[in-house]
Formats: C-alpha cells, sequence, structure tokens
C-alpha cells in the first residue's frame, strides 16, 4: 500500500493484549508505506516536515522508508522513550520492513527489575547514553535480544541516544538483514541524521507529558495536593 505522508489511516484495537512478557503490551500494529523514498536531505525533511506529520506512526514509518530510499539498508528499527504516567513506564514503536507495519507498545512499571532489561543492549543507551553497535555474525548469548534478532536473519545491530528526557535517553536502534551489514557510509548517515530526530522527538515528548497528565487518574491530576507533589517531582526529574 502506498499513501502520502499524513493521510494513513490507524486503526485503534478495542483491547490492548499484553504478549507473554509481563511488562511489555502491545498496543497495535498498523500499514506502513511499501517502497523505498528516494530523495536524501532526510535531516531537513525531519525539521521541515516532520512537525506536521501528527502521528508518531506516520513519522517513524517515512523516515524508516526516507532511509531505504537513501540506501541504507534498514531491515528493522525501534523508538524508545521514557513517559510521565502512573502505570506505564515507556512507550516505543517498532518498524519492520518485510512485514510493512509499524507496532505500538507500552512498557509497564517494573520492567526495570526483568532480565529482559537488565540484559538490553541499549540498557546504557537508556542510562548514559552510550552509543552501541555490534555485528551479528555469531551468537550474542550475553544479549538474549540480539541473538533472537540475529537468528530472524538480522546481521548488524546500531543504536543512538537522543536528547535527555527524565534523566533517561530515548533510544532509536536500527538493524539490518544484509549479508556484511552496514558500511561505514549507512553509519554515517544514520549518524548524520540524529541531531534532526532528538529536536522533532524532544518537541513531541513535551507534548506527551501534558497527555501523560491529562490522562492520569483523578488522584494524580496538577490540581489535586497529590498532583502538586507530582509537579515537584516533574520539576526535579528534568532539572
Amino acid at each position: 500500500m502506498t499513501v502520502v505522508a499524513g493521510s494513513l489511516t490507524i486503526p485503534a484495537e478495542a483491547t490492548p493484549r499484553t504478549s507473554g512478557e509481563e511488562f511489555f503490551r502491545t498496543e497495535g500494529a498498523y500499514p506502513g508505506l511499501d517502497e523505498p523514498i528516494p530523495g536524501g536531505q532526510i535531516a531537513r525533511w525531519l525539521l521541515v516536515e516532520g512537525p506536521h506529520i501528527d502521528s508518531g506512526v506516520e513519522l517513524f514509518d517515512e523516515l524508516c522508508w526516507r532511509l531505504l530510499g537513501d540506501d541504507v539498508p534498514l531491515w528493522r528499527a525501534t523508538y524508545h522513550v521514557g513517559v510521565l504516567h502512573p502505570q506505564i513506564r515507556g512507550i516505543g514503536l517498532r518498524w519492520l520492513r518485510d512485514r510493512k507495519v509499524v507496532e505500538d507498545y507500552r512498557i509497564l512499571h517494573g520492567s526495570e527489575e526483568t532480565d529482559e532489561y537488565r540484559l538490553s543492549p541499549i540498557r546504557a543507551t537508556i542510562e548514559r547514553g552510550t552509543p552501541f553497535r555490534r555485528r551479528l555474525d555469531r551468537p550474542v548469548p550475553e544479549y538474549p535480544l540480539l541473538d533472537r534478532i540475529r537468528k530472524a536473519g538480522g546481521t548488524d545491530y546500531f543504536a543512538l541516544a537522543l536528547n535527555r528526557t527524565f534523566r533517561r535517553f530515548p533510544t532509536v536502534t536500527w538493524a539490518t538483514d544484509r549479508p556484511d551489514g552496514f558500511s561505514d557510509a549507512d553509519i554515517a548517515k544514520l549518524e548524520d541524521i540524529n541531531p534532526a530526530l532528538a529536536a522533532i522527538a524532544e518537541t513531541r515528548a513535551e507534548r506527551r507529558i501534558g497527555t501523560s497528565l491529562h490522562d492520569a487518574p483523578a488522584p494524580l491530576k496538577m490540581g489535586s495536593r497529590t498532583g502538586k507533589r507530582l509537579r515537584l517531582w516533574l520539576w526535579m526529574a528534568t532539572a
């Protein structure tokens, strides 16, 4: 299916389903574009056109297809960001080229105590902003997620931090199935767009704070006594 950015119809699932991983909840899988978008100048597109694309699903989907159009051999990509919410620790998107879908998911509080998080390849990226790259040409038992990606066909995995939010770093990951992995030119292109991606992600995160507080249960609203404490905590967390 070929659509123009901004016209993607996003169906809502009636009931979110919880996966076998206790703290991971998939909200939906949405159809995306179906062919690379040539043209280059992706950082400029992010800064000029990105703010006019309301849906984060659409924005991330088009970004990935534009990278493919710029000869970056993407196969899988994810975006993770923490949120201020009483039940949800973080939200994310997962783009899958072969399925032509973008999955929208939630990470619940308590996930940081699990082996999935402790053994995550992007833990240092989330906590300290450290870039991470690993070729997947051999088993990686120290990172179970990467071993699963390798067995599914992935050959190279690269993670970069965006601008810090709530003392943690939103993180974007890129994976390829090209036999020889990402080239130096591919990595350079992914690094080149990172400041623009970080800028637009930060703007959306600020909007998301308001949405998260608006959707919070009544005892956590800003006008309540608990809400006032929450507002103080928010100031401390972002200082």
